[in-house]
Parts: structure tokens; sequence; C-alpha cells
């Protein structure tokens, strides 16, 4: 049947989120990728550049994650727009957390500070508070005495955005 592009990006997007959750990465990607070809707009090749490194990562391909996480950032550097700006801080806490796995401290700490201001600029919660968590974890491992502060800012905006996942990972 013939089904307007949208519509098609759409379903290889749910395709390749279902494969995801089945722990079928390179299948999750392959849909991805499908997606891309049904909208060329930066928006949108941001989202799916999103959803491809935290496949990366569930996959243990942590440079290549960061890899699509700069493109995303790269890609919506001169984007203005709410939507953008929330996508570059989803984006830079993303970046964040994968240093942290990494256990890369002042990696993570700079990243989370970027991602911070980025989050605070265009009121994205969820990028928010992952990148508050990264601050903390990073400020413990180098010393520094607002940690828990950060650690306090993360779990309440972890409560507000209902990430219980996040909540249990800074309590």
């Amino acid at each position: 049947p013939d089904l307007p592009d949208e519509d098609l990006r759409r379903l290889w997007i749910r395709l390749g989120d279902v494969r995801d959750q089945a722990g079928l990465l390179e299948d999750a990607l392959a849909a991805y990728r499908a997606a891309a070809k049904y909208g060329d707009g930066p928006v949108e090749q941001a989202e799916l550049l999103l959803r491809r490194a935290s496949v990366r990562v569930r996959a243990g391909a942590f440079s290549a994650a960061l890899r699509e996480a700069t493109r995303v950032r790269r890609l919506l550097e001169r984007s203005r727009d709410r939507e953008a700006r929330s996508l570059r801080a989803r984006a830079m806490s993303f970046s964040a957390v994968v240093r942290q796995r990494q256990e890369r401290t002042a990696d993570g700490m700079q990243m989370a500070q970027r991602a911070i201001a980025e989050a605070v600029a265009c009121d994205e919660r969820t990028a928010l508070a992952r990148a508050r968590g990264v601050r903390s974890w990073a400020g413990l491992g180098l010393g520094l005495s607002d940690a828990t502060h950060h650690a306090e800012g993360a779990l309440e905006r972890f409560v507000v955005v209902g990430d219980r996942v996040g909540r249990a990972g800074v309590a």
C-alpha cells in the first residue's frame, strides 16, 4: 500500500524501537537507517542519530555512540528552535552518561556541565536530570563538595519526569 513518507518513517522507527527492546541491536540500527530515508530535516535526522547512539551503547560500542551524539550536536548547532535545542541538550546529556559508563570522570564532568547549561536554557527536564546525575557522580569522583547538591537536584528532576531508573541510579 502507498503510505505517506511520514507514516513510513514512524513505522520504521517503531520497528527499530521494538527490535532494540528485544535486543536485536543490528536489526534496530537497520530499521533506523530505513527510517532515515523518509525524513531529511535536521531535527528528524538528529532524532534518529540519537536513537542509533542509544543502541550502540547497549552494544557496548561507546566510541560509535559518542560519534553519533556528536553528529547530533553538530547538525543542530545553529538551530535556535526549541525542539532542536532540546535534542542538542539530550545529546549532550547522553554523551555525559556515556563518559560516566566509560569511567572518564573529567570528561563526564565537562560534558555534564555543558548539558546542564543547555538543558536549563531550553527547559529540557530529562536531559537536565541525567546531566545533574552525571555531574554528581563526577563531583564525588573528583572530591568536590557540591556533589550532594547535584545528586539531590537530579533526584528531584527524575521524580518530576517520572524516570524510576534514573531515580534509582542517583539514590
